[in-house]
């Protein structure tokens, strides 16, 4: 099934695995930073990745 609405600009298509790549320092930043919200959004994305 296609959706007709959707519409992937070809620029994005490396953007998740830069996101795979820039998750252990952006992890560590937040950890380094203090920023809670941060560290609590990057948890499950790294989980999902790594599993």
């Amino acid at each position: 099934m296609r959706c007709p609405m959707l519409s992937i600009n070809p620029k994005t298509l490396p953007r998740p695995d830069e996101t795979e790549t820039d998750l252990p320092a952006r992890q560590a930043r937040a950890e380094h930073e203090g920023w809670l919200g941060e560290t609590e959004d990057i948890d499950p994305a790294s989980a999902f990745l790594s599993g």
